[in-house]
């Protein structure tokens, strides 16, 4: 999670940064909060073995919401980039979607353990 989040704040060093493709930037924002959500969510919860409980999906969310409004704050300083509040709307669309992420996660682990269990039995 460290190293991701240290990526992420390398990214935002950068004065131009130029990726190929006609990827929308929202999009990227999004891929790139809802990695660095799912990866605290994780880190929270000690794993996705255990179901999440709601207080840590706000946490998780929090964090990563937290992140962004900082890594916005950071680009004020760096030459030729602003911060925009586009940008972190678009992080915490990433957040809230690594949620529904880490669910489908879950779901796919119990239904993988349970026909494990229904095989040995």
């Amino acid at each position: 999670m460290a190293a991701y989040g240290g990526g992420v704040y390398y990214l935002s060093s950068l004065s131009r940064l130029t990726v190929p493709g006609r990827i929308p930037d929202y999009i990227l924002h999004a891929a790139e909060y809802a990695g660095l959500t799912l990866l605290i969510l994780r880190a929270l919860n000690g794993g996705f073995a255990r179901r999440i409980p709601g207080p840590l999906h706000l946490a998780g969310i929090g964090l990563a919401v937290l992140y962004a409004i900082s890594d916005e704050l950071h680009q004020l300083h760096v030459l030729r980039r602003t911060a925009s509040l586009k940008d972190v709307l678009s992080d915490t669309l990433g957040a809230f979607l690594a949620v529904g992420l880490a669910e489908l996660i879950q779901r796919a682990g119990r239904r993988r353990l349970a026909r494990r269990s229904a095989g040995e039995a």
